[in-house]
């Protein structure tokens, strides 16, 4: 494949024979307005025309807080087209998060979604001297904005346009002289102890992260991608800039995040990539709307998952033993479609997916397992923000559940003694901005060490992930466990949206536990509960005793050293702005022990059987307030 900068690559695609063709697809106001190719490198050219007025230079940084659509990526290659480098922030980012990434990277021009962003912009005014510019591309509410540094994308485009001839050649020039060693973004890390970082990534780091994407599930001009994960996390970044710019497919943004099961069902894309709680999610509104059907659906539900399971175990052991894929899997699998699964695809727009992925965290097997079992080939993929997102997958049908498949071509893995996973790649970044230390520890000898423990299984040669290297724990009888192994088993429970398990040094395991309000509502509704809020029903004692149940189904399959003796219903989701979890929804277990540490010292009194609880709650609009409860301990001895 052809490589470049993403402006070389986006004007290769431009003026070539697909130049016509469909690249982007938007949806607004219930329609989908489409862009071609030659349209998109347009948009580009203007973007990047107006920057060059408002004094970008080669080498600034430019921030885009927004969500998914097409300005984010005319903003983001237009910035590159002068050689600045582009910096994403995620749209739930508080205040003081875009006041931290912003005197990191000191942006000169700021790119906001709408006035929101923009509001919190300029309340940090004087802390960000280095904004000289703020541009929207939201015009509601911002209509008679007085303050000269904010100004619409739209007006920036009817000023430029059209563009002279000298202009153009000026902007053809620039792309040109970019190289593949040139620094085009600023990948913002997932922050899961202290601050997030940014990791300096090339294009060469990108396009050979791309071309591995590519070799191993290659993508077709026909394909379609619907865009629904945050555009500054790195895999996103990945498909939508890098794999999508080599191999021509069309990306599909959504209206909204509200709205992206209709859109999904809409556009039934080839391909997609989702983190660990969006199929977790699927699976419980899977199992929520079989549990609120009738009984007759429900039994064909069975029956057909029955028949998938089956032929998932068959698969399983065929290719444990080096065999092919039995007939009567076949049969199994062809059959529990037509009973049940087929119209449940349609119904999701799965209908045309060949490559459903997941990353950016762990996903139990045993829910791999589930969408195998419906006809959904789910795949795991792993990497870091500094190997651009990416660098292991499963290849083609060949998945194993408990891993996540082997290193893409020329990429090297190696696994210390210790267990941590490192990784020798050419899509590795180029080291932290304005971190030496921290860069100095992660990228050795061109080594990036991951942090991440782990091992590769000899029969297959794949790489399983168990945990990061500082979570493994040690019991105080000495037995050696992974938290996050135990939490996957208790998220596989359709009642439980998240848990956060303890005992280090500890005689045994405790669980904090966040119900998942959808499946637990609708069973609270099947079973006349009545309730109000998610307090309410995370304090019911038949919500209670439901999860009780739960959890000693799994620790059934847990060794007996190991098994959750405690646990507590949080009286609210853990969230991001109350810093219990990453932007990438991943669990800071570092706060979550200090937040909560008098709860889980409670947990451990024996012959207590309520624990109070009094945190601080924090709203993303910066109100903050003080909750105080008593929970019921659950026991499962």
């Amino acid at each position: 494949m052809t490589q470049g900068t993403f402006p070389q690559l986006l004007r290769r695609n431009a003026s070539g024979p697909d130049a016509h063709a469909i690249a982007l697809r938007q949806k607004r106001y219930g329609i989908w307005r489409e862009t071609s190719w030659a349209g998109y490198y347009e948009r580009v050219l203007q973007t990047a025309a107006a920057l060059e007025t408002l004094g970008l230079a080669k080498g600034d940084r430019v921030a885009i807080i927004g969500g998914n659509r097409e300005e984010w990526l005319f903003a983001e290659i237009g910035a590159q087209t002068l050689g600045a480098i582009a910096v994403g922030v995620y749209l739930e980012c508080t205040a003081d998060e875009i006041l931290h990434l912003c005197t990191l990277c000191e942006p000169t021009i700021v790119f906001a979604e709408d006035q929101e962003q923009v509001d919190k912009l300029r309340a940090l005014a004087e802390r960000t001297p280095s904004i000289r510019k703020i541009i929207y591309f939201e015009p509601k509410g911002l209509e008679n904005c007085a303050d000269p540094r904010v100004v619409d994308l739209a007006q920036l485009w009817t000023d430029v346009s059209p563009l002279s001839a000298a202009t153009r050649a000026g902007l053809e020039t620039r792309i040109t002289e970019g190289g593949l060693e040139d620094i085009g973004l600023l990948a913002v890390t997932s922050g899961t102890t202290g601050g997030p970082k940014l990791a300096k990534i090339t294009y060469g780091a990108m396009n050979a992260s791309a071309q591995g994407m590519n070799h191993v599930d290659p993508k077709r001009p026909t394909d379609n991608y619907l865009s629904a994960l945050p555009m500054p996390w790195m895999g996103e970044q990945m498909t939508v800039a890098g794999c999508h710019l080599l191999s021509h497919f069309a990306v599909n943004f959504p209206e909204n995040l509200e709205t992206v099961s209709g859109d999904l069902y809409e556009i039934e894309p080839n391909f997609m990539v989702g983190p660990p709680r969006y199929w977790q999610n699927l699976a419980s509104e899977i199992r929520a709307r079989i549990e609120d059907s009738t009984p007759f659906k429900r039994g064909m539900y069975r029956l057909a998952l029955w028949l998938g399971e089956a032929a998932v175990a068959q698969a399983e052991t065929a290719r444990s033993q080096g065999r092919p894929k039995p007939v009567s899997a076949r049969l199994r699998t062809a059959l529990a479609g037509l009973l049940v699964f087929s119209k449940l695809k349609d119904t999701l727009g799965y209908n045309r997916m060949r490559i459903p992925m997941t990353g950016g965290g762990s996903l139990s097997p045993d829910t791999i397992r589930l969408f195998h079992a419906m006809g959904i080939p789910l795949k795991q993929i792993y990497g870091q923000t500094e190997t651009c997102g990416l660098s292991v997958m499963h290849v083609h049908d060949k998945i194993t559940y408990e891993t996540v498949g082997v290193p893409f071509p020329g990429t090297k893995l190696r696994i210390l003694e210790t267990g941590e996973i490192l990784t020798q790649t050419a899509a590795a970044f180029s080291g932290y901005w304005k971190n030496d230390v921290a860069t100095a520890e992660t990228l050795v000898d061109g080594w990036v060490h991951s942090g991440d423990a782990g091992y590769i299984d000899e029969a297959t040669g794949d790489l399983v992930v168990v945990d990061r290297l500082k979570n493994m724990c040690a019991l105080a009888g000495g037995d050696r466990f992974s938290p996050q192994f135990v939490e996957d088993k208790l998220k596989f429970l359709p009642a439980v949206q998240e848990a956060v398990v303890f005992g280090d040094g500890r005689p045994d395991l405790v669980a904090l536990i966040a119900i998942d309000a959808r499946f637990v509502g609708l069973w609270a509704e099947a079973n006349r509960i009545s309730f109000t809020t998610y307090r309410d029903l995370a304090a019911n004692p038949r919500v209670l005793q439901l999860i009780r149940d739960g959890v000693r189904s799994v620790n059934v399959k847990l060794p007996d050293a190991i098994r959750i003796r405690r646990f507590v219903l949080l009286p609210k989701e853990l969230d991001a702005d109350d810093g219990e979890l990453t932007r990438t929804n991943k669990v800071r277990r570092t706060v979550i022990a200090e937040k909560y540490g008098p709860l889980i010292e409670q947990l451990y009194q024996s012959g207590r059987h309520e624990a109070e609880l009094s945190i601080n709650i924090t709203y993303q609009t910066g109100r903050s307030k003080q909750l105080d409860t008593v929970l019921t301990i659950g026991e499962t001895a």
